[in-house]
């Protein structure tokens, strides 16, 4: 019986602790983003952060309809697609008389970002090849939030 209780309160423990740094992870982003992200269901959590504090955070939140788009409308922090040159460069990369520059958030030499033609956008510039990136596809219903340290 005390092995039984044991097991269970193992368990208990468990699945309070992943609850803990599920909420962490929500709370996290939403403080970065300046959005409330309690409707989103989290459907990608990645993080290849070393020791050196060099990496990067991928999360994804699915929203079942477009009720993340008032925020969105509302904040003078996110921008309606299409993206200025700079954060186009960061992103996706630009191709001009020049040649081709970026993109610059990457994981094995691609964008990190899937392609988004429709949306709200927010980059942070935390100096030093560091960004907080916001990506808000609007046909999709999903957020994608990277948090890039380089």
């Amino acid at each position: 019986m005390k092995r039984i209780l044991a097991a269970i309160i193992v368990i208990i423990t468990a699945l309070s602790l992943s609850a803990c740094g599920f909420d962490r992870t929500r709370r996290t982003v939403s403080e970065e983003l300046g959005l409330e992200l309690t409707d989103g269901e989290e459907i990608l959590n990645k993080d290849t952060h070393g020791s050196f504090g060099e990496g990067m955070t991928l999360v994804e939140y699915k929203f079942s309809d477009d009720s993340l788009v008032s925020q969105l409308e509302k904040s003078s922090s996110w921008k309606p697609f299409p993206l200025d040159d700079k954060s186009q460069e960061l992103i996706y990369g630009i191709s001009d008389e020049n040649g081709r520059r970026g993109p610059f958030i990457t994981e094995n030499g691609s964008a990190v970002f899937p392609e988004v033609n429709d949306g709200y956008y927010r980059v942070i510039d935390r100096d030093f090849g560091s960004y907080t990136v916001g990506i808000y596809d609007d046909i999709s219903d999903i957020l994608y939030y990277c948090k890039y340290d380089f």
